[in-house]
């Protein structure tokens, strides 16, 4: 049991509704650095949800992650589809938002994390939800985002975002 606090853990992540976070995952720490992987992605339409700012899907960091990390995030643009964004924290600053593209609700994506070379001490970021960027304002009600993590494959990919 221990070796899955410090693993990436397919399944549904749920941000219960009032709350941030989907559960909790400041345990998912790595001690070296990681092989390149990518993350496949559902988007429930629980995430249906206007806000006005990116809200988080998972990423990689360092250990204090607003120092240094690379994340990915969505935005719901209405009509069941989400724009997909990376954006990353420098020497402690937010590098602002790229978008990468569109996807619909329930359409699978593929997030690729192939150069994690700068992260030999880290930290995996889940699914995390800002209502306007303010962490007091947890999400409306429950939402999920399913979450798949294998080795990189891009034959197979339909829609690939690279980090």
């Amino acid at each position: 049991m221990i070796h899955k606090l410090f693993t990436k853990n397919n399944g549904l992540y749920k941000i219960r509704k009032n709350m941030n976070f989907s559960g909790f995952w400041f345990f998912k720490v790595f001690f070296k650095t990681q092989k390149p992987f990518q993350v496949g992605v559902i988007m429930d339409k629980s995430c249906e949800v206007q806000t006005l700012g990116v809200q988080k899907i998972f990423g990689i960091g360092n250990l204090l992650h607003h120092k240094n990390s690379d994340r990915y995030g969505f935005i719901y643009q209405g009509n069941h589809k989400f724009g997909i964004y990376s954006y990353q924290y420098r020497d402690g600053k937010l590098i602002p938002w790229e978008k990468l593209g569109t996807v619909k609700t329930e359409e699978p994506f593929f997030i690729v994390f192939d150069d994690n070379s700068k992260y030999k001490i880290g930290r995996y970021l889940y699914p995390y939800f800002e209502q306007d960027g303010d962490d007091e304002k947890g999400a409306p009600h429950d939402m999920k985002i399913s979450l798949y993590f294998t080795s990189i494959d891009k034959s197979v990919h339909a829609q690939l975002f690279n980090m």
